[in-house]
């Protein structure tokens, strides 16, 4: 999500062994954004910054990072409490493209003061963080990239910005799956039907007095090539994760699913579909048409996988 930049930091290094002395020397160019406005007098950019030593000796083992920061200018001072919400809805769209829990590192701040300057200020942002929870997310099973979205970025930054905030409960209803990666899938998949329903209302709120199936239903037809291949039973699907929502909720009704559900890899499978049915529609969010998310989607391997598994 970046250009090059032309100040280049090269850093050389040395180790002294017995017989000889051999030298490596790394070079590396930091990258920035353009500015992509966000409304309101708002606007981000992303920036990677070399976070490495500036030199070592006599180590074995060295550690070179790249360090990625969220820029973020508000264009008039703001409240803590609007930053933190400021903070919230990027760390919610990186969780979706990375599917997986996003946590902050820290969060750096200036104020701009006419007669003294800009004065910088740290912000410590608490967060439980665990090896398994950061680890990289596998290439292959991030939902989108700056490159696939190529120049529709700005627009769906932009998008995204403006939609959060009527649809923050389902937002983070959404979000906050990623972070219980160790809680039952029963749980998660009741989560997902649960940010779908609270979607809905928030999006359409002509269709308040909708049932659950018809609320799916809503959100399915508004993307119908997307969302068929993996419900190519259709509003017939629709009918059957509202069974599973009763089902899972009550665990009596209805007589149609047992117990033997709850273990089964049917339930993964559904699982697995209902998320990619929220995703969908978090892209519609992010201005994207039904065309172009099922043309994203068509090399995105969880949903080409899942869309081969039945579920019924």
């Amino acid at each position: 999500m970046v250009r090059r930049l032309r100040d280049d930091r090269t850093r050389r290094y040395y180790r002294r062994g017995d017989d000889q002395v051999w030298s490596l020397t790394l070079t590396y160019r930091s990258a920035l954004s353009p500015w992509y406005p966000l409304g309101s007098g708002r606007k981000l950019r992303f920036r990677c910054d070399y976070d490495g030593p500036a030199a070592f000796a006599n180590t074995k083992e060295v550690t070179l990072r790249e360090i990625n920061r969220l820029e973020l200018d508000f264009g008039q001072p703001i409240s803590i409490a609007e930053l933190h919400n400021e903070l919230t809805i990027w760390q919610t769209f990186f969780t979706l493209a990375l599917r997986q829990a996003v946590y902050l590192d820290d969060a750096r701040f200036s104020i701009a003061d006419k007669a003294k300057g800009t004065t910088p200020f740290g912000l410590m942002v608490p967060g439980r963080r665990d090896p398994a929870s950061i680890a990289r997310q596998n290439h292959d099973y991030i939902l989108f990239t700056k490159g696939q979205l190529g120049n529709r970025l700005a627009g769906c930054l932009r998008s995204w910005r403006e939609n959060y905030e009527g649809l923050m409960n389902a937002m983070l209803l959404f979000a906050g799956t990623s972070y219980q990666s160790d809680s039952y899938i029963h749980a998660r998949l009741l989560a997902y039907l649960q940010a779908l329903e609270v979607l809905h209302r928030e999006r359409f709120t002509a269709s308040r007095d909708l049932t659950l199936v018809g609320r799916l239903s809503e959100l399915f037809e508004s993307y119908p090539k997307s969302l068929t291949p993996i419900f190519p039973a259709g509003l017939g699907d629709m009918g059957l994760l509202k069974d599973v929502r009763n089902y899972l909720t009550h665990y009596s009704r209805p007589k149609s699913l047992g117990s033997d559900i709850l273990w089964s890899r049917r339930l993964l499978i559904l699982f697995e579909k209902t998320r990619l049915f929220a995703e969908v529609c978090l892209l519609g969010v992010m201005g994207l048409s039904d065309d172009e998310i099922r043309e994203h989607l068509r090399t995105f391997e969880p949903y080409v996988g899942w869309s081969h598994e039945k579920h019924r």
